[in-house]
């Protein structure tokens, strides 16, 4: 059974917040006193609602209305399954529990992966198989790696090949080559002898395993390269477009039916019959989203729409993410050394101040100031004061600033370099899992994997630790 649960807020103080809200908007002091008096009646000890009843007392109604804003956006609509299993983990050992800790399989396995299409992965002596929600092995536990199912079938190792198998534990792709990736419209890369092709979901070759590379697959056409040089086929191997290219954009397929190509050091775009409708003479492209791309000329960046015609000039020297397209109409960009936000228009929204930014997402983009994450809202006003930090580990991997934190299922991964400890925020920048932990992963279905004292377990969104020392 599902149900529906509100999170951070409850009816009555939603709608006492709503109505203040209305009464700020008709200038309604008299009324506004006395709701403020009855919301706090509601809701003694809540910091955000002491904060709100302040503000209001004080006649700070602009702030106090922001601060209501805050509040109520962090409010939530998630579905909980009642008969969700959650991994649970006993000292080196995993099983399943339900949401209250109640053990429903016992902890037997070296490692588990969250139940996917009604089976999970379980890890016994260094082999993989799968378990149903009983608990009984109903594949196997022989295989050398396995993957979640995904569309009624996975990926699995077996004796050093990989291939595919059924929820029977049948095998649907031979299990004889080096590597595969996961299906994508219905068809899956390979490789043997480090010669690459394609194969589809009745484990048919489609694209002959001959080649050195092969790319995404998108709106038709595959990216292929042999001898050094890069075109295009479709699904049943014929060439569209002829191998001359020295480099393509490779993890993004066709585009609004452009593609960025390069040779000689020069990129522009062809269209899905080979034709370069834009000519190469960049030295950088991005992929088109909504009739734009970003492309680079002279160590200078800006936007082009998809008749080549130059509509965001070419001045900035950094575009963050270039690759994808504007969010909620805004884009992070840098001159001068300092980043700020462009609308499509060319607009410069936000002021080139931060030192580094992530991307708008739900009405907020995370910056980075003076070596501290926050985040901001449309106006450039900090909802979430800058605090956080990043790791060396980030700081390593991505450049100064590290990985913008960014929120997934309203809560977001922040880390503090005094404790060296990563926890999660909501919304409103309140801590609501305290940062104590030494590794943190993003939720999903309403849990995370976190590490802690060098070792992984489960946490929800409420904190709870699935888990037992």
């Amino acid at each position: 059974m599902k149900k529906i649960i509100n999170t951070d807020v409850n009816d009555k103080i939603a709608n006492r917040l709503e109505l203040i809200k209305t009464l700020i908007r008709l200038e309604e002091t008299d009324d506004i006193v006395e709701q403020v008096n009855k919301l706090q009646l509601l809701s003694k000890n809540d910091e955000v609602i002491n904060e709100t009843a302040i503000l209001l007392k004080y006649q700070a109604f602009d702030k106090a209305v922001l601060v209501i804003d805050k509040f109520l956006n962090c409010s939530e609509e998630i579905i909980i399954d009642e008969n969700q299993l959650i991994p649970f983990r006993k000292g080196n050992k995993w099983g399943f529990c339900d949401k209250y800790k109640t053990l429903l399989i016992d902890c037997y396995y070296d490692s588990v992966l969250p139940f996917n299409e009604g089976l999970a992965v379980v890890e016994r002596n260094n082999y993989f198989g799968y378990i149903n929600k009983e608990g009984k092995e109903v594949i196997d536990v022989n295989f050398n790696f396995a993957d979640s199912f995904n569309e009624g079938i996975a990926k699995a190792k077996l004796n050093g090949k990989y291939g595919f198998i059924n929820k029977e534990g049948k095998e649907v792709i031979n299990f004889k080559y080096d590597s595969i990736n996961s299906f994508k419209e219905g068809l899956a890369q390979v490789e043997v002898n480090n010669k690459n092709g394609i194969v589809d979901k009745n484990g048919d070759e489609v694209i002959q395993l001959k080649y050195d590379e092969i790319g995404s697959y998108s709106e038709g056409l595959i990216s292929v390269r042999l001898s050094n040089k890069w075109g295009f086929v479709n699904k049943d191997g014929i060439e569209i477009i002829p191998l001359k290219y020295d480099s393509v954009n490779l993890y993004k397929g066709f585009s609004e039916e452009f593609k960025g190509v390069s040779l000689n050091n020069r990129w522009g775009f062809v269209n899905k019959d080979g034709i370069e409708i834009i000519p190469l003479k960049y030295d950088e492209v991005g992929e088109f989203k909504n009739g734009m791309a970003a492309v680079k000329l002279n160590g200078k960046w800006g936007y082009i729409d998809n008749e080549g015609t130059e509509i965001i000039s070419l001045k900035y020297d950094y575009i963050h993410f270039f690759s994808t397209g504007f969010s909620e109409n805004r884009k992070a960009v840098y001159l001068k050394n300092k980043c700020g936000f462009i609308n499509k228009d060319g607009i410069e929204v936000v002021p080139f101040k931060y030192d580094s930014a992530g991307e708008y997402i739900n009405g907020l983009a995370a910056v980075y100031l003076n070596g501290k994450w926050g985040f901001i809202n449309e106006n450039d006003i900090f909802i979430i004061q800058p605090k956080y930090e990043c790791s060396t580990f980030d700081e390593a991997a991505w450049g100064e600033g590290g990985k913008p934190p960014f929120f997934r299922e309203k809560l977001a991964a922040v880390y503090l370099k005094k404790n060296d400890k990563w926890g999660y925020i909501n919304k409103i920048g309140y801590e609501t899992i305290k940062l104590k932990y030494n590794s943190v992963g993003s939720f999903f279905n309403g849990l995370a994997k976190v590490n802690l004292n060098g070792k992984w377990g489960y946490i929800n969104k409420n904190g709870v630790e699935y888990w037992e020392d």
